[in-house]
């Protein structure tokens, strides 16, 4: 096999793994109804409404869908924000079980622009 013919499939096969990995996060952050980022709207609508027994619902299951699919995340684009976006997922967590609207606030839109940047095609680093 010449040098040419094994550089081309290297990028051949690096382009499908790259795409794969695009439609992975897709499945498993956007596809669903709500999606991850609704569903940290949802958290905050929630606790601005003092219905922290929902608020708390939907923040379980931003957790949930992020367990399932943060290794994704972490292959394709494993830097600080995702990192970042760990801790302010945890605190987010944290903010309404503790009842703390601020918190909750702060925690969600930072989530919130964290998760947007780690999933852009050009992530930037923060």
């Amino acid at each position: 096999m010449s040098q040419r013919a094994l550089t081309v499939s290297l990028a051949a096969i690096l382009t499908v793994l790259y795409g794969i990995l695009f439609i992975l996060q897709y499945q498993l952050f956007q596809s669903g109804s709500p999606d991850f980022r609704q569903r940290l709207d949802n958290v905050l609508t929630y606790a601005e409404q003092g219905d922290w027994n929902k608020s708390q619902e939907e923040a379980k299951q931003v957790e949930r869908i992020w367990s399932k699919g943060q290794i994704v995340i972490a292959i394709k684009y494993a830097d600080t924000s995702y990192t970042m976006l760990n801790v302010a997922l945890a605190r987010l967590l944290g903010a309404v079980k503790e009842k703390d609207l601020h918190s909750v606030r702060v925690d969600t839109l930072e989530s919130k622009a964290l998760y947007d940047n780690i999933t852009s095609l050009s992530p930037r680093s923060p």
